[in-house]
């Protein structure tokens, strides 16, 4: 049975590679993605791959039985080598992975990020009603 799988900032398609390389080949990819540089290394790998563009538009994907949502949002804002402003950031999309688990509902979700605060941490935590595995 095919599967969806939706990946927010999916740079060139790192979690397509993963689950393909641990024999997931089953799946329906959607990319959500606007660097044309990470996009055209995925395209070219994954030419079937379904592409929506900005991650905003996660909407697409409502009513779709959507097993797992995986991502990787910006981490400029988060990391200790930056400013620090975090969700005060303009590029901060935390709230927009948060609002794509709790509108598409997927079986399952996996999201990365860098070592950050630990009240940056928490708060995404929450957000997302579980904790991080380093």
């Amino acid at each position: 049975m095919t599967k969806i799988v939706a990946s927010l900032c999916d740079g060139m398609s790192c979690g397509h590679l993963a689950l393909d390389k641990l024999g997931h080949t089953d799946i329906e990819y959607h990319a959500f993605e606007i660097d044309k540089y990470a996009e055209a290394v995925s395209r070219y790998t994954y030419p079937d791959a379904i592409r929506h563009g900005d991650a905003r538009n996660w909407t697409d994907l409502i009513g779709k039985d959507v097993y797992l949502l995986m991502g990787g949002f910006p981490c400029q804002p988060y990391s200790v080598a930056g400013k620090g402003k975090a969700d005060a950031d303009e590029r901060d999309l935390s709230h927009l992975i948060v609002d794509a688990l709790r509108g598409l509902k997927p079986k399952y979700f996996l999201f990365e990020n860098v070592m950050m605060k630990q009240e940056h941490q928490d708060r995404i935590s929450e957000d997302l009603g579980v904790h991080p595995i380093m």
